[in-house]
């Protein structure tokens, strides 16, 4: 029986137990975010659900096409430097985002007022809250950097159950959820969990930090900035546009669909956030933590196909139909997304910012290349169908980076040790 028990310690170590916490929590913000998605498709009809959807992805879109890589160049710093150094970096990249943010938030009103977003309707009303997701991207980030997965997880946690709150509270005051009132909710949700982390931040910083956070910007900032706005935030534009394109409806089919196709990157996602510090030190990615996340992912959605379809119809009425069949396209998208996120970003804790942008430009040349060909004939078929074409696609040319880039460091080990 010991010889038995051995066999799984793997399965058990303070990593995996980390691991395991730190999904086990996530997977409760996602039964709340389920719990919030299941009472708006009750209290609004699709178009109202999908104007909403569109209006939250907008506000967690646009601040990553100013990010300039400021939050992945924070969390690298902080998982390196000293105590003191790491609060006069934060506050650097706070005040850097905070100015960037009003810029755009005015220059968006501007070009407003010229009627060049009169399709977007109410969705305007959201252009002067761009600031509290560019810093909460920011704080998601330092959360990475020192190692604390149980703060960003309680955060991620606290904002659902706010969120969730409100509609209770939208829904006794005035039964169909009004747009206005869901919008407010999920800024308010969003503010109150940062005010703990407004609080405990000095506000000093100096010449020296700024310094040190632009040299870093310029080293591997840019790149992960050119990675990020060539893969994720592009797709993101690209539905963003689907859906002023061919209604708000179609977009909140998709957009609920999303949402719980994301529950399939849980346990990647996890192992990221967790080994980040340790891939800044370590050379290479563990055989045993491959199989581990590809194993689980793939009972994962081996229940899911299994179950899936019965337990989605028991929340959701026949007009959410359509949803469920974008979810099992777009989960395998999600699996492969999130393996691929393992791998991203262990080059980013390595320093290797050249491999993610190369990799993220060839991949972006693909998305766009079969969006165009699929999206104008098949409408959000065509964009949940380049989706998991892209991320397929996204993945091999990852394992193939980390196969040339391990040989390569194999070889210099060889070299050192003659």
């Amino acid at each position: 029986m010991k010889k038995l028990c051995k066999k799984f310690d793997f399965l058990f170590t303070k990593e995996k137990i980390k691991i395991y916490i730190y999904t086990g929590s996530q997977l409760i913000s996602f039964l709340m975010a389920f719990l919030t998605n299941l009472f708006f498709t009750r209290y609004a009809d699709p178009t109202g659900y999908g104007e909403y959807r569109y209006a939250t992805n907008f506000l967690l879109t646009i601040p990553t096409f100013f990010a300039f890589g400021i939050p992945f160049c924070c969390s690298r710093l902080i998982a390196r430097d000293s105590s003191d150094e790491k609060h006069k970096v934060l506050t650097a990249g706070f005040y850097v985002t905070s100015i960037l943010s009003v810029v755009v938030s005015l220059g968006l009103y501007l070009v407003s007022l010229t009627g060049r977003f009169d399709k977007l309707g109410k969705v305007q009303m959201v252009f002067p809250f761009i600031i509290i997701f560019a810093l909460k991207n920011l704080f998601i980030q330092v959360y990475q950097g020192t190692g604390k997965t149980n703060r960003y997880a309680a955060f991620t946690l606290a904002q659902n159950l706010i969120v969730l709150l409100g509609i209770f509270v939208g829904n006794k005051i005035y039964g169909e959820l009004p747009f206005k009132w869901c919008i407010i909710v999920f800024i308010l949700s969003n503010t109150l969990t940062m005010i703990p982390i407004l609080s405990r931040m000095r506000y000093r910083t100096d010449k020296d930090s700024f310094g040190t956070l632009i040299s870093e910007i310029k080293l591997n900032g840019i790149q992960m900035y050119c990675s990020s706005i060539i893969t994720t935030s592009a797709s993101n534009l690209i539905a963003l546009i689907c859906g002023s394109q061919y209604g708000f409806a179609e977009y909140g089919y998709y957009s609920l669909a999303l949402s719980f196709a994301r529950c399939f990157t849980l346990i990647s996602s996890a192992m990221t956030v967790v080994k980040f510090r340790d891939n800044v030190k370590q050379r290479f990615i563990k055989k045993s933590d491959m199989l581990f996340m590809g194993a689980l992912n793939a009972i994962i959605y081996g229940v899911f196909i299994i179950f899936g379809k019965p337990i989605f119809f028991i929340f959701f009425s026949k007009e959410y139909a359509i949803a469920y069949d974008y979810l099992v396209i777009l989960g395998i998208a999600y699996l492969f997304d999130g393996m691929t996120l393992y791998f991203n970003r262990f080059f980013v804790a390595r320093g290797r910012g050249d491999t993610v942008v190369k990799n993220s430009i060839i991949t972006s040349v693909v998305n766009i290349a079969v969006s165009v060909a699929l999206i104008p004939k098949f409408e959000i078929k065509g964009l949940v169908s380049a989706t998991v074409i892209s991320a397929t696609f996204n993945l091999i040319q990852y394992i193939v980076s980390y196969l040339a880039y391990r040989k390569k460091e194999i070889k210099e080990i060889n070299l050192q040790e003659k």
